[in-house]
C-alpha cells in the first residue's frame, strides 16, 4: 500500500476519509471507506474549501453492494472480466460506465458525481496508487476545458514548463530532479493543462514513477517515500517536496532522451507539439478524442512551444529549462 498521508485523510465518520480539492476554480470533494483510504496518499493535500456541494464529489469504495452484479444482464459483465475483457458503457445525459478486470475496478459517472468500486480481493495496482481517479477526472475535466494530460510539469520561481511526451521521453526523471534542486514540482505523469487566454497548470497527484532501482532512488532523492514496486517502474510520493498545487505556463516542451555532451532546446511549432503529445495522451485516457485534441490544440497555439534534447546531465537539462523560463518565455497567441 501507498503510505499513509494524515495530514490529507481527516476522518469523517470514523470510517471515511475525505480530500477537497480545486481545479481552475472547479472544487472536488473526494470520500474514500476504509479499504480504499489509502488511495488518498497520491493526491495533494487538501484544500480547506467547503465539501457541502462540491462541482464534482467522487468515492472511493468497496464490498457490497457489487456494481458487476447490478449491471445489465444484456453486457455479461462477470463473463467479460473472467476473459480480461474491458467493457465501456455510456448512456443518455453524459453518464460513463468502464468495467476494468486489470485495476479490478468499476467507474461510474453522472449527474456530477462519481464512483468507484475496487475489488480489494487483490492489492491495488501500482498504477491505480499513483494516480487514483484518473478517468473520472479525465470524463470531468474535458467538456470543462481541463485537459488530463501525460505530462509533468516543472514550476520555476513560480512559471510552469509542461513537460509532454510518451512514456520513457525523460519527464519524471526530469521533474523528480528538479525538485530536489528546490523547483516546485505539479506531477511528474499527469497534470492537468487549463487553456485559454493565460493557460495554466495543475497538479493532479504528488506521486513519481522512476525505474526500478528503489534503494537507488531513495538514497538520490530526499525528497521522495517509500511507495509501491510496480511492473516497470516503481512509485514514490513526493513527500518531501513542495507539491505546487497551480502555476501559470509559459512554456510547452517536448523532450527526448539525446546522446550529447549539452541539452539542446530547438522551437517547435504547435502543430508539431501536439503530433508528439496528442498519442499518449489519447492511448492513457480513451474517450472524447476530439475535444481533447482542441484543448491541447489551443493550449500549444497559446505558448511558445520547444523540443528538448536531453543529456546525460541533469543539472543542465534542468538548467537549460530555468534559463528559458526566466528568459520570460510567455503567450505569444
Amino acid at each position: 500500500m501507498m503510505p499513509g498521508n494524515a495530514a490529507a485523510v481527516a476522518t469523517s465518520d470514523g470510517l471515511a476519509r475525505r480530500w477537497t480539492g480545486r481545479f481552475g476554480g472547479r472544487s472536488i470533494g473526494i470520500e474514500a471507506d476504509a479499504a480504499t483510504a489509502t488511495l488518498l496518499a497520491a493526491l495533494p493535500l487538501p484544500e480547506p474549501i467547503p465539501v457541502a456541494a462540491p462541482d464534482l464529489s467522487i468515492r472511493f469504495e468497496s464490498g457490497a453492494p457489487d456494481p458487476r452484479d447490478q449491471a445489465d444482464p444484456a453486457w455479461r459483465v462477470h463473463d467479460r472480466w473472467a476473459r480480461s475483457e474491458q467493457l465501456r458503457v455510456r448512456g443518455d445525459g453524459g453518464r460513463r460506465m468502464i468495467f476494468d478486470p486489470f485495476s479490478r475496478s468499476v467507474v461510474s459517472l453522472g449527474d456530477g458525481a462519481g464512483r468507484i468500486w475496487f475489488d480489494t480481493a487483490q492489492a491495488f495496482a501500482p498504477w491505480v496508487a499513483a494516480a487514483p481517479a484518473l478517468q473520472l477526472l479525465d470524463w470531468w475535466g474535458t467538456p470543462r476545458g481541463l485537459l488530463a494530460t501525460h505530462g509533468a510539469a516543472v514550476s520555476f520561481g513560480g512559471a510552469a514548463a509542461v513537460l509532454l511526451g510518451p512514456g520513457g521521453s525523460g519527464k519524471s526523471t526530469f521533474a523528480v530532479e528538479a525538485a530536489e534542486r528546490g523547483h516546485g514540482f505539479l506531477g511528474d505523469d499527469y497534470v492537468l493543462v487549463e487553456p485559454g487566454f493565460a493557460p495554466r497548470v495543475h497538479a493532479l497527484y504528488r506521486t513519481a514513477k522512476l525505474g526500478r532501482d528503489r534503494g537507488d532512488a531513495l538514497r538520490r532523492f530526499s525528497r521522495l517515500a517509500e511507495g509501491e514496486p510496480g511492473d516497470d517502474k516503481d512509485v514514490f510520493i513526493a513527500a518531501g517536496a513542495d507539491v505546487v498545487r497551480s502555476a501559470p505556463i509559459v512554456a510547452m516542451i517536448a523532450p527526448v532522451i539525446g546522446a550529447g555532451s549539452e541539452p539542446r532546446l530547438a522551437p517547435i511549432g504547435p502543430a508539431d507539439l501536439v503530433r508528439r503529445a496528442a498519442p499518449s495522451i489519447l492511448r492513457q485516457m480513451p474517450g472524447l478524442e476530439a475535444e481533447k485534441l482542441a484543448l491541447l490544440s489551443r493550449a500549444a497555439r497559446a505558448l511558445p512551444c520547444y523540443r528538448l534534447d536531453l543529456c546525460r546531465d541533469h543539472g543542465r537539462n534542468i538548467g537549460a529549462v530555468e534559463t528559458l523560463v526566466a528568459a520570460g518565455a510567455g503567450p505569444h497567441g
